[in-house]
């Protein structure tokens, strides 16, 4: 990824048998990236990816341009599960590398 980018980042959580984790499969999904908003399924802000009509496995941060303007470097991503009997359980953090961008505007002329 480059500072200026924008697009949805897909990020796939599977359980301990392998199984990828979908709304099917649990209550929540939760998932945050640098220090840009935590965004969840539950509260409509991260999309779960279908194909079909069914769940491919992959969750979807949305990033805008002016999001990515303010990432750089090695940026820190984690995700967290929340099942229907209570559990929680996170992913490791994992970085995801942002490269830095001499364009750092928003604007676009037509």
């Amino acid at each position: 990824m480059q500072q200026g980018d924008q697009y949805y980042l897909p990020f796939q959580v599977t359980d301990s048998e392998g199984n990828a984790i979908t709304p099917d499969t649990c209550a929540d999904f939760k998932m945050k990236v640098g220090t840009l908003p935590e965004k969840s399924y539950g509260a409509g802000t991260l999309i779960a990816q279908t194909e079909g009509g069914d769940y491919t496995g992959f969750w979807l941060y949305e990033l805008t341009q002016e999001d990515t303007l303010t990432l750089e470097g090695a940026v820190p991503v984690q995700a967290q599960v929340k099942y229907a009997d209570g559990t929680i359980l996170g992913t490791p953090v994992t970085k995801m590398r942002v490269l830095a961008s001499i364009i750092l505007s928003t604007e676009w002329t037509v």
